[in-house]
């Protein structure tokens, strides 16, 4: 698949999933740029999506506090609802990291946090780094991607602390286009398809050409 496919697909399974418009954009582009940079987000947005399927949209929602954001009663929180809402806090007076760092979560999928830290970093002017129980990324202010990412890359869900980083002389990561597997494409698929309207007596009757009145040509 091409990015642009991948950010369609994962568009629409947003939004068969429930998310609105703006929301499901955030995620396609999210899902989009990891793809590019080589990881394999794909496969971890079709299993958020099935996660939190059914559930209230608030529940998953970060509930920010200075230094704190979680989720209502313990849940984990949605990586693109964390994501969008850091990003766009980031260049607000006040913003996330004004306590120095932020723990948030748990945070479920939280590869998928990547792209919007990135746009904060950059807003920011200064590096970010991500650490959890096992590890740390690195993200710095020109768009490079450092520390443990291939254990990231399988982290379903954990609780993050965020911090401001100090930049490193390094190059934007860069990669082949990570593939898509027919299971992942199926799992979106199958949210994709909620969007569609289903066929009614009216619409089978209107549908292919018209008929009457000769040819049709």
């Amino acid at each position: 698949m091409s990015r642009n496919e991948i950010d369609a697909l994962c568009v629409k399974a947003a939004r068969g999933a429930g998310m609105d418009w703006g929301m499901a954009e955030e995620a396609g582009h999210a899902v989009g740029w990891l793809a590019r940079r080589g990881l394999d987000a794909t496969a971890q947005f079709a299993a958020h999506l099935s996660e939190i399927e059914g559930s209230a949209w608030a529940d998953i929602c970060p509930e920010v506090a200075a230094g704190v954001w979680r989720a209502r009663a313990g849940r984990q929180l949605c990586p693109i609802a964390f994501g969008a809402t850091f990003s766009d806090c980031a260049g607000f007076d006040g913003g996330p990291l004004t306590e120095g760092r932020l723990v948030a979560g748990p945070v479920g999928h939280p590869l998928l946090v990547l792209p919007f830290l990135s746009a904060a970093a950059d807003m920011m002017g200064h590096g970010i780094s991500v650490s959890w129980k096992s590890g740390q990324v690195t993200l710095d202010a020109n768009g490079a991607l450092g520390g443990d990412l291939s254990e990231f890359c399988r982290v379903s869900s954990a609780t993050l602390t965020i911090e401001k980083h100090q930049n490193a002389v390094s190059a934007p990561m860069t990669g082949d286009l990570a593939e898509v597997d027919l299971a992942t494409i199926a799992a979106l698929d199958r949210f994709a398809m909620k969007t569609t309207v289903p066929q009614s007596e009216s619409s089978r009757a209107g549908a292919g050409a018209e008929t009457r009145g000769g040819d049709n040509d």
